[in-house]
């Protein structure tokens, strides 16, 4: 809870019902006018709207943020809400995510929104709008000029959905982040919507994940992408891109050269396609976080994919998660790894087949990672020796923060010896995660204050979690 000189509010994620809002109603009316009130991650409901439109009617020419992300509100709670908002002078940032206002929720939005002129920020994201509530929206959408910030993700629009938002989203030139992601959009719609983006020049983020936009929906977009010179954050996991589409996406990431950020996760990327979408990923110097798990690498592509990766000098976030990665293969990715280990801080290799080999392989090149934070091992194949050869070098980084070897087949005595480096390490310590199948045969025992004793040796807001795989007991640090 917080309530500053800068007026602003902030009640968030502080288990707040109807019932606390109406009491809390009347102090703060005495912060009016406020400019920021972030109500957010509590369950008030519909009837909290009651209780705050006093607050909100009192900031009517001050009030440019209202935060009211899953806060319990239905398509009830909408019809109470909307007409306060349209009296909001200065709005420029709403957040209604994660509330269940579905279709009629939608219709009682769209007959306030569109008279918001001043809006930037629109967050829309998991509310059950569907097909038909989408259909409510884009009338609104098309007055608001000013907006930059569009997320209306998980809503499952569908075609006839996407198609009526993308004939707003053509009349809105300043437009610069949007993200329909996991909407259904389908082949079809990907034409409407890459006619609809092409109108922007400004685009800076595109979230088009998990849509089933195949190839002819992955060439019309990536044609649309290939306009976007500002781009710097770009998802288009889970796709179902095919080789003409990736073709095209390559030619078009070439026109992106200030991309900072790529997530391209899909299922056995044909290598033709791969080759020539991997030049294009190495010729983007200002990547730093790359997205590229889900696959099935083949030698041919781990080799290509380790040339691309010693391209790559500004990466920090690399992701090769769930990617088949074995002794055969891993080798090509150690070549990379070891041009850029001493940028990197977070490396994701889960759910892979590393052994003991692949680990020290990789222990090897660590011992440059100066930067790195986060490393995540987890759901492999490495045992003891390749365990102990990582802790070796994991005690020395400097900014170490997390470290999950849980899903390996690490021995107990490893495990202990892990466990007692962590109270050394440099990093702020976070988390470390190690599931092992060994008996545990002593437990850790400190003592944190003179009234509590408890298993933790590294602090209360460090926990180590060590679970028996076989028989499902585990302790928690």
């Amino acid at each position: 809870m917080k309530i500053d000189e800068s007026d602003r509010l902030d009640f968030s994620n502080c288990t707040i019902d109807s019932q606390s809002l109406a009491k809390l109603s009347e102090m703060i009316k005495t912060f009016l006018p406020l400019a920021y009130i972030d109500l957010s991650f509590n369950n008030f409901g519909n009837d909290g709207i009651s209780h705050i439109r006093n607050s909100i009617k009192g900031s009517s020419n001050t009030l440019k943020t209202l935060n009211l992300r899953h806060i319990g509100l239905t398509d009830r709670g909408m019809k109470l809400l909307a007409p306060l908002l349209s009296g909001l002078k200065v709005l420029e940032c709403i957040d209604l995510s994660f509330n269940p206002i579905k279709a009629l929720g939608c219709k009682a939005l769209s007959n306030d929104l569109g008279k918001i002129l001043t809006l930037k920020i629109l967050l829309l994201s998991s509310i059950g709008a569907g097909t038909n509530g989408s259909r409510f929206l884009p009338a609104a959408l098309g007055t608001l000029k000013e907006l930059k910030c569009f997320d209306l993700s998980h809503n499952s629009i569908g075609l006839p959905g996407v198609k009526a938002v993308s004939e707003a989203l053509g009349k809105l030139s300043s437009l610069q982040w949007l993200d329909l992601s996991n909407n259904g959009i389908g082949l079809t719609g990907s034409k409407y919507l890459a006619d609809a983006i092409q109108q922007s020049q400004g685009f800076e983020h595109l979230n088009l994940a998990c849509n089933i936009i195949a190839e002819y929906g992955s060439v019309v977009i990536s044609n649309a992408i290939s306009k976007m010179t500002l781009l710097k954050n770009l998802y288009l996991s889970f796709s179902e891109l095919e080789t003409s589409g990736l073709k095209e996406l390559a030619n078009a990431l070439s026109n992106t050269k200030e991309l900072v950020d790529l997530y391209l996760a899909f299922d056995k990327i044909p290598i033709e396609g791969t080759r020539d979408l991997l030049k294009a990923i190495g010729r983007l110097q200002n990547l730093e976080s790359l997205y590229f798990s889900c696959q099935v690498m083949e030698p041919e592509k781990a080799r290509s994919f380790g040339e691309v990766l010693c391209l790559l000098k500004s990466l920090k976030i690399l992701n090769l998660s769930s990617n088949s990665l074995s002794k055969a293969n891993f080798l090509f990715i150690i070549e990379g790894l070891r041009k850029i280990s001493s940028g990197l801080k977070e490396l994701i290799l889960s759910s892979n087949k590393l052994n003991d080999d692949c680990a020290i392989g990789l222990a090897g090149i660590l011992e440059e990672a100066i930067e790195l934070e986060n490393i995540n091992l987890s759901f492999n194949s490495i045992e003891s020796k390749g365990a102990e050869r990582l802790r070796q070098v994991v005690k020395k980084l400097p900014n170490i923060q997390n470290l999950n070897l849980s899903g390996n087949e690490i021995g107990e005595t490893e495990v202990i010896k892990l466990i007692e480096d962590v109270s050394t390490w440099n990093g702020p310590i976070e988390q470390v995660s190690l599931y092992y199948t060994s008996p545990i045969d002593q437990p850790f025992k400190v003592i944190v204050n003179e009234k509590t004793e408890l298993l933790n040796p590294f602090g209360a807001n460090s926990p180590v979690i060590i679970q028996n795989i076989k028989t499902n007991t585990h302790i928690q640090f």
